[in-house]
C-alpha cells in the first residue's frame, strides 16, 4: 500500500470586458482587404468606443484543496487504486454593466473521488474498471464567474464516469490492442445563452497499434458514441434559428438574429455537432537510413448540426500524408493534410449557433518543419 497527500490554495482574480450583443460572428476572409466591418481596436483598448458593453464584472475567489491518493497492490494481480479531493471555494464576484449593482458572494465545499479496479488476466490481458465523480468551477472564457451564477448557488458543475475494458500486448510486445465502454455525465450552466446544459454520452473505443518489424507500424483508433441531453426539460433549449426553422425568407432575418426556446425537447434528444462514429488508421514505415513516409485515412460519421436538425453535415474521409527524415541531430517533416482537398464541415456552438453558423475546415494544406537537436 503506498499513499499520497497534497494541498494547494489558488487565488485568481479577473477584471471582464464582454461585448456579446454587437459582436460580428464571422471569420475573416484572408483573400480580401479591409472592410468596414474589421474591428481595429478592442472594447477593453477603447471603452468609449461602444459605451454599451453586454457584460463588465469583476471576480475574485480562492480555491482551497486537499487531496489524498491510495494504490494497494493485492497478490500479483489484482491493484486497487483510491482518490479523493476536497475542495472550498470562495467566490466573490462584482456586476460593473449597470451601476449600482452590488457585488455578491458564495462559498461551496464540493468532492471528488475516483475508483479504479484492475486485473492481470492470462496471455498479456489487463481488465480494468473506473467510476469517478468530480466537481469544478464554472467560468467563463477568462475564467472568471458570472453574477448570476454566484448570486444563485450555480457556479460549479458536476462530472460522473465510469469506464470497463481490456488491454493487453501480445506477439513479444509487438502488438498493443485496447477495448473499452464507457458513459459519462457533465452538467454546467452556460453564461452564454443562460441556460443548463447536461449531457450524457456512452460508447465504445477500439486501439490497435501493431509494429510489424523494425521498419513498418500499423494504427486503429475508432469511436461508436451516443450523445444525448439529459434531462431532456429546460435543457440547452434556446437556439438562435434560420429560414428553415422560422419560416422566414433569408431577405426577413439575415442581417440580424432570430432566436426561440424549444418546447418539445422531447424529440431531439440527440446532442448536435457530436459524430457518432469516428475511425482512423495510419500506416508507418521508416527505413534503415532514417527517411520514411507515413499515411493517414480518417472518417467521420454525418452529424446534425443544430438542436432541430434541420442542417445536416456530411460525412467526411480525409486522407493525410507525411514524409519524414530523422538522424541523431536533424529531423525534416513534410506534411499534406486533406490530399484529397475534402470539403467537409463541424458544427459551432450547437446549443446555441448549431443551426445559423458551420465552420468550413480547412483545405488541403501543406506544412514543413525541420528540427535541429544541439
Amino acid at each position: 500500500v503506498s499513499n499520497s497527500y497534497s494541498a494547494s490554495l489558488r487565488r485568481f482574480e479577473s477584471d471582464y470586458h464582454s461585448d456579446f450583443a454587437y459582436e460580428v460572428f464571422e471569420r475573416r476572409d484572408l483573400s480580401q482587404g479591409s472592410s468596414s466591418r474589421d474591428r481595429f481596436w478592442t472594447w477593453y483598448e477603447r471603452p468609449e468606443l461602444n459605451p454599451l458593453p453586454t457584460v463588465l464584472r469583476d471576480t475574485l475567489y480562492y480555491n482551497y484543496g486537499f487531496s489524498v491518493l491510495s494504490h494497494s497492490r493485492f497478490g500479483d494481480k489484482l491493484n486497487l487504486l483510491l482518490g479523493g479531493r476536497v475542495d472550498y471555494l470562495d467566490v466573490e464576484t462584482k456586476d460593473k454593466t449597470l451601476v449600482g449593482m452590488p457585488t455578491t458572494s458564495n462559498n461551496a465545499t464540493e468532492n471528488t473521488y475516483n475508483v479504479s479496479l484492475s486485473y492481470e488476466l492470462p496471455i498479456g490481458l489487463h481488465a480494468y474498471a473506473t467510476a469517478a465523480e468530480s466537481s469544478t468551477l464554472n467560468v467563463d472564457q477568462d475564467g472568471s464567474v458570472s453574477y448570476a451564477n454566484v448570486l444563485n448557488s450555480r457556479f460549479t458543475n458536476q462530472q460522473e464516469l465510469f469506464e470497463a475494458g481490456l488491454k493487453g500486448t501480445f506477439l513479444d510486445n509487438r502488438l498493443y490492442a485496447a477495448s473499452a465502454i464507457y458513459e459519462q455525465k457533465t452538467s454546467s450552466f452556460s453564461d452564454q445563452n443562460e441556460a443548463n446544459q447536461s449531457i450524457k454520452a456512452r460508447g465504445l473505443e477500439l486501439e490497435l497499434r501493431y509494429a510489424l518489424s523494425r521498419n513498418w507500424t500499423f494504427l486503429f483508433n475508432g469511436t461508436w458514441q451516443e450523445t444525448t441531453y439529459s434531462p431532456l426539460s429546460g435543457n440547452a433549449n434556446f437556439n438562435f434559428l434560420n429560414t428553415a426553422q422560422t419560416g422566414f425568407s433569408g431577405t426577413a432575418i439575415y442581417g440580424g438574429t432570430v432566436g426561440g426556446v424549444i418546447l418539445d425537447e422531447a424529440s431531439f434528444p440527440e446532442r448536435s455537432g457530436q459524430p457518432n462514429r469516428v475511425l482512423s488508421t495510419s500506416a508507418i514505415y521508416t527505413h534503415n537510413s532514417g527517411f520514411g513516409a507515413n499515411i493517414t485515412l480518417t472518417h467521420i460519421a454525418a452529424v446534425a448540426a443544430d438542436r432541430l436538425r434541420t442542417i445536416l453535415l456530411p460525412e467526411a474521409n480525409l486522407l493525410d500524408l507525411g514524409f519524414f527524415y530523422k538522424s541523431k541531430t536533424w529531423q525534416f517533416q513534410f506534411n499534406i493534410a486533406n490530399v484529397t482537398d475534402e470539403r467537409w464541415f463541424r458544427s459551432n456552438f450547437p446549443e446555441l449557433f448549431g443551426g445559423v453558423v458551420v465552420i468550413p475546415q480547412i483545405p488541403r494544406s501543406y506544412k514543413f518543419s525541420a528540427t535541429y537537436n544541439f
